[in-house]
This record gives structure tokens, C-alpha cells and sequence, in this order.
């Protein structure tokens, strides 16, 4: 069998099913190729999967200190296979609404493993038969798989894939690495009443975000009892037991691997792609070394992350068809590490701006500048705003809703709004997010409820 499209996209994570989407929007032929579930990783073994588990596991972990709040609730439990449960429900539930939005959008779905030959001519393998595909334009977006180590004990490892398909909770689990899959997996099971020591050979906690994050990280996982370790690495493995480069062993019954991605070219590792860091190496507009094959997600190396694979996929269809200019600018993509509270960034974090000799102005406040943080009982967040010439170009907020006040600075930051014009919205009282209005007012030394310098 063959058949013919304008666009064909490998893989259907977002990516794969943004691109299509817009590309159907624009009246083209579609399909999406998939040789496991529809979403791609972070539909099934990344993002959803795990906030669902983060959720649960902080409603077990606030019922426990309810008493504070003047609520009583004894003897709180949990059951580890209904959280399960609910997990892969609400994934089944995304899954199957993206299913049918494809199809409604008219998208041909085929379900099987992807093959190019030496002349580029592509093949989908299915259960039933091999499909042979035509393409006008081809968009690899296979994604990326979890890095892993050498020399660790094989029965003993797991990575943000295997973590997922574990129906028990480790009682002692060492994690390696505290990016955003390291700290989130060590508050699931630190609230789940689980032993956790986080390893971090950088020194200082989510090494990519700004260092007053690190240290309001560092403050909440001691207050939390996470175990952790910055600056250190593992000189060996005994047993059971892992020893540390500073002279402390952790005894372990899992050790999570937690250090990053790699390309996944499976189906596709025979074609002479040129390569950066072994991701697929594309130019400005996402096209690969080979004529009419672009690449966009994670596969391209850029920025492992969903909301950027999505973007990146949307402006490459717009430009393949609509002829527009791609124009991302990566520093003002959001990133952000989830959990109570949430750890959201954008822009220049302060360290670059000191190491580019900037002249800039910085604000830092904790989040009880707004009474709301008080009330929700939010002492451990805070909000960091950076400017240069009288724009916003970088930020930090540590809240429980970190990850939604945030995006009032990324488009401050997108739209270059002088802050002068933002000093002129009006806030909601009392809401968290007063805070950020007190930070970006404080840079013209026009916050309200910040003591006054000397």
C-alpha cells in the first residue's frame, strides 16, 4: 500500500501533534506516525503521568499537617494502587481527547515503526502490513529517552520511564541528578513517607536556574528532610550502599537516574544525519542536512522541553507553508519544576547578567509580601525580577502557583513592556500575585510595602 501527503511528522508528542494540527488549520494533508502511544513521552511517561502523582501525593502530604489550619483528620493514609489507577486514567483521558482532535482535524494516524532507506523513501511497519509513504515535506519528531550511567547495578536502576511502571514505592531510593525530573520524583516520595537523598555533581540544586532558586530549593528540601548533596559525585557501588566523593554513604533499595536526555533516532539511525551533540543538527529553519526533512522537539537538542517542541513544530509549518520567518527566542521560554511549591524561571538568570558585565537591577522579595501568601500559608516562596534599560528580561517566582504567575513576566518579557507601563496595572487584593507587582514596582523603588533604603 502507499499513500501520498504534504506533510508527514515521525512521532506524535507535542511536536508531532501541534505541527500537525497547524498543518491541517492550513488545509494540507496530514499524518502522524507513532510507534507507541499517541503524545509522545510527555503525554505518557513524562509531564502528565508524573504532576498526577506530584498532585496526589501533596494531598496525602497536607492532610497530614492539617491541624494547622485548624482541621482535624485522623490517622491519614493512602493507597498507593488508586493513585496509580488515577494516574493512568487521566492519561487514557488526554490521550484519547488528542486522539480525536487529530482526527477531527482530518490527520491520518498510522501506528508503527517508522523506517527510512538509504534514498530516504519511508516506510511505516505495522502489525498488519508495511506502508509505503510519500512526503512533500518530512518532520522527524522522535523525541529524546532518559541518559543514563555506566557501571551502576542493573536491578537497582530505574529512569523517569521504568519509575512510572513501578506499582510499589521504593523505602530508599537515591536519585541522581536534581533538575526537574530529580526534584519532582523526590517530592512524590518524600510526601509519600519515603527515604530520599538527592546526588547533585553541580554545586548547587537545579544548576540551570537562577541561584536564588538553588538556595529557596536547598531551604524547602531541609525543611522537607530530602536528604541532598551538592558538588559531590559517586566513587562506587557496594551492595546495596553507594559511596559519595565527600565521604558519606547512602544506602539505597532504588537509585533513579536523573541527568538529562538523549536523541531517540530509533528506525532512523542508519541515515547520515548531521549531528550536534548527537541530536539531529538542523539549520534556522529546522531543516536537517537533506532536502525537504526538517526535524523540531527534542530530537533537534535545543530545549528538552514540551511547550518549546510545540513551538518550535508550529512556526516550522507556518514557515514550510505560509513562508514566515522562525523566530524563537529561547531565553524567554518558561521552565518549570513542579511540586509544593512550584520553582518557575524565564529570561537571564542573575549570574549571567554578572558574567556579561551587565548593567541591570535586581529585586527580590519573598512571597509574604503579599498577605494572600500568609493566608494560603506560602512563607517559603519568593519572587525575583531582573531589568535592564527599563525592560523586564529575566525572572524567578517560588509558589504554589508558580508555574501561572510566572507567565505575567514571560509576556512582560516577549513584549518588551517598559516597566513603567506595567507599574500601571492594577492587582487583585488580596492575591498572590501582588508580589510580583510589588517586585517589578520595587525596581523603580515604588513598591509599597518594602522598607525603605538607606
Amino acid at each position: 500500500m502507499t499513500k501520498e501527503f504534504d506533510i508527514v511528522f515521525i512521532g506524535s508528542g507535542p511536536a508531532g501533534y501541534a505541527g500537525s494540527i497547524r498543518a491541517a488549520q492550513l488545509g494540507k494533508t496530514v499524518c502522524v506516525v507513532e510507534a507507541g502511544f499517541i503524545g509522545g513521552v510527555c503525554l505518557n511517561r513524562g509531564c502528565i503521568p508524573t504532576k498526577s502523582l506530584l498532585h496526589s501525593s501533596q494531598i496525602f502530604a497536607d492532610l497530614k499537617h492539617a491541624e494547622k489550619y485548624g482541621v482535624t483528620v485522623e490517622n491519614p493514609a493512602y493507597d498507593i494502587a488508586k493513585m496509580l489507577e488515577l494516574r493512568t486514567q487521566t492519561v487514557e483521558k488526554v490521550r484519547g481527547s488528542l486522539e480525536r482532535t487529530l482526527k477531527n482535524n482530518g490527520i491520518e494516524i498510522i501506528k508503527g515503526l517508522a523506517k527510512l532507506d538509504d534514498n530516504r523513501n519511508l516506510t511505516v511497519h505495522t502489525k498488519e502490513e508495511n506502508i509505503e509513504i510519500k512526503y512533500k515535506n518530512l518532520v522527524i519528531a522522535t523525541g529524546s529517552k532518559p541518559r543514563m550511567l555506566p557501571d551502576l547495578p542493573k536491578d537497582k536502576v530505574l529512569n523517569s520511564d521504568t519509575v512510572l511502571a513501578q506499582t510499589t514505592l521504593p523505602e530508599k531510593t537515591l536519585i541522581i541528578g536534581s533538575g526537574a525530573i530529580g526534584t519532582e520524583w523526590a517530592r512524590i516520595l518524600n510526601a509519600l513517607g519515603k527515604q530520599v537523598c538527592v546526588v547533585e555533581m553541580a554545586q548547587k540544586l537545579a544548576p540551570a536556574m537562577d541561584e536564588s532558586v538553588s538556595d529557596t530549593l536547598a531551604r524547602i528540601f531541609k525543611k522537607q528532610k530530602i536528604e541532598f548533596y551538592t558538588g559531590v559525585s559517586i566513587e562506587k557501588y557496594e551492595a546495596n550502599k553507594a559511596f559519595l566523593s565527600n565521604g558519606k554513604e547512602i544506602e539505597f533499595d532504588k537509585i533513579l537516574v536523573a541527568i538529562g536526555r538523549i536523541p531517540n533516532l530509533f528506525g532512523l539511525d542508519n541515515i547520515p544525519f548531521e549531528k550536534e551533540r548527537g541530536f539531529l543538527k538542523v539549520d534556522e529553519n529546522f531543516k536537517t542536512n537533506f532536502e525537504n526533512i526538517y526535524a523540531a522537539g527534542d530530537i533537534t537538542g535545543k530545549q528538552l522541553l514540551a511547550h518549546t517542541a510545540s513551538a518550535q513544530s508550529i512556526r516550522l509549518v507556518e514557515h514550510i507553508f505560509d513562508g514566515k520567518k522562525i523566530d524563537i527566542n529561547y531565553r524567554n521560554i518558561p521552565a518549570i519544576i513542579y511540586g509544593k511549591p512550584e520553582i518557575a524561571t524565564v529570561g537571564y538568570t542573575e549570574q549571567a547578567l554578572r558574567e556579561m558585565n551587565a548593567d541591570y537591577k535586581v529585586s527580590k522579595l519573598p512571597l509574604t509580601i503579599a498577605a494572600k501568601a500568609f493566608i494560603d500559608g506560602e512563607i517559603d516562596g519568593m519572587v525575583k525580577v531582573m531589568s535592564m534599560n527599563g525592560i523586564i528580561v529575566g525572572a524567578a517566582v517560588v509558589a504554589n502557583d508558580a508555574s501561572g504567575l510566572l507567565q505575567q513576566l514571560v509576556n512582560a518579557i516577549q513584549t518588551q513592556t517598559p516597566i513603567s507601563k506595567l507599574n500601571e496595572v492594577v492587582y487583585a487584593h488580596p492575591t498572590t500575585s501582588e508580589a510580583i507587582s510589588e517586585a517589578v514596582l520595587n525596581l523603580e523603588d515604588k513598591a509599597l510595602f518594602v522598607p525603605k533604603r538607606v
